[in-house]
């Protein structure tokens, strides 16, 4: 094959000089996201945010290599609305970005970017 025409190796699809993020592996990771912020679960907010660190570590971890970080910026801005919607724990005319990025990191909350070794 050559390199011009692009592969898919480990999960990635290389393309030229691009690495680039499969989009069923986001829809899977949106998937768990979605599964362990359900508003209709008993969990409480600590316990929820331990199993979506898991999720949000391993994903980081495995897919933060090449240039994701825009990427991964929409991701982190998706997964502290669900956040966000788990925490006031209905649905609400309000908006969702009355509770700040801060209130969640404090709360223990890990972000994409933040595993992110390169400044791409």
């Amino acid at each position: 094959m050559h390199f011009d025409e692009g592969f898919r190796f480990l999960g990635f699809d290389f393309w030229k000089d691009y690495l680039i993020l499969p989009n069923a592996k986001v829809q899977k990771y949106k998937n768990k996201v979605r599964t362990i912020t359900r508003r209709q679960q008993g969990n409480n907010l600590d316990g929820m945010l331990k199993k979506l660190n898991e999720i949000v570590r391993g994903f980081g971890n495995y897919f933060g290599l090449g240039n994701v970080k825009k990427k991964f910026q929409r991701l982190d801005q998706w997964t502290r609305m669900r956040v966000r919607a788990f925490m006031r724990q209905k649905k609400s005319t309000v908006s969702n970005s009355l509770i700040p990025n801060k209130v969640l990191e404090l709360a223990g909350m890990v972000f994409l970017t933040s595993l992110l070794t390169t400044s791409s």
